[in-house]
């Protein structure tokens, strides 16, 4: 009997947290600017992030200039960027479009740590891919041909791909960023450093002056998505990321469009055909497979480093 790779479990968890962000960014995207809504998720974990970086703070003077030009990249790109652009594209797409178009997200991803990690595709990576894009399009449309798949404005799709892209090259470089710090260290430095640049896009984009007035629910809405499917969930996610490749974390970030629509479902009453629900199943019966891949601990892994010369 094969082993769990209790690395590909824990990231398949973190991502199916993910899967409840619905529940919480889609009524704050329709009531403040998506900038707002990132900004206050970020100032929520602030306190959590400032600890775990004090924690860290031998491990992190150890970061060459290029490592730090990473985490910015991971900060900047998949915290702050792609989570506006994503925040944004729930104002103009239905949640489940947003989500299902998340799904391209493994295609950025492989290319990366290919470029970047020179990792080895693994076994049967070939089936992975077949497996993941039927099971993602039947998820999307069921059985519906392309053909007959209606048109709708291109912001929206466009802005949930751009995030896809974004958190595809955030995977891995958060991946090469654990070969020398740990997992909460990526964590707590993908919150601060997002943190000035988000400032900035509010100051200038006169979010403040946008907002409507702040409700209790608004509030407890802000911290249940700062902390499920934001700070708990990165946390488990890296600690997982530690022991799975890039190329293969990506497939089993998959469960989280496959929970986002079953949350779509259940929270905003949209229909669930069976075409839907032999996808949902195709993807948890690949992730199934991949949670007994063996481990690859980050640190034991060589590739190319952004260090010179390395």
């Amino acid at each position: 009997m094969r082993r769990a790779n209790f690395g590909a479990i824990g990231i398949a968890f973190a991502a199916a947290l993910w899967g409840t962000d619905p529940l919480f960014r889609y009524p704050l995207a329709n009531r403040f600017p998506a900038t707002l809504v990132v900004l206050g998720e970020h100032l929520i974990v602030l306190p959590v992030a400032l600890v775990l970086m004090v924690l860290g703070l031998r491990r992190l003077r150890r970061l060459a200039w290029t490592d730090w030009l990473a985490l910015l990249v991971v900060a900047w790109g998949s915290s702050a960027l792609a989570t506006i652009l994503f925040t944004e594209a729930f104002t103009l797409v239905s949640p489940a479009t947003a989500i299902l178009l998340q799904k391209l997200q493994p295609l950025f991803a492989v290319v990366g740590a290919r470029l970047i990690l020179r990792e080895r595709l693994p076994r049967r990576f070939g089936l992975y891919v077949v497996i993941s894009l039927l099971g993602s399009y039947l998820v999307s449309f069921g059985f519906s041909p392309l053909g007959a798949l209606g048109s709708q404005s291109m912001a929206g799709p466009l802005f949930a791909v751009g995030a896809a892209a974004l958190w595809g090259m955030g995977t891995v470089l958060g991946r090469l960023l654990l070969r020398k710090i740990e997992f909460p260290d990526v964590t707590a430095m993908r919150f601060l450093l997002a943190l000035p640049l988000l400032v900035a896009i509010n100051a200038v984009g006169g979010a403040l002056t946008k907002a409507a007035p702040v409700t209790g629910t608004d509030t407890a809405m802000i911290i249940a998505l700062a902390l499920v499917p934001g700070l708990i969930s990165l946390l488990v996610y890296y600690l997982g990321l530690e022991r799975v490749p890039a190329s293969l974390s990506t497939f089993l970030e998959l469960a989280y469009p496959a929970t986002g629509v079953l949350v779509s479902y259940l929270a905003f009453h949209q229909g669930v055909t069976w075409g839907q629900a032999i996808g949902f199943a195709l993807i948890w019966l690949m992730i199934g497979q991949l949670a007994t891949e063996p481990e690859a601990p980050a640190r034991q892994v060589t590739g190319l480093s952004l260090e010179k010369g390395a």
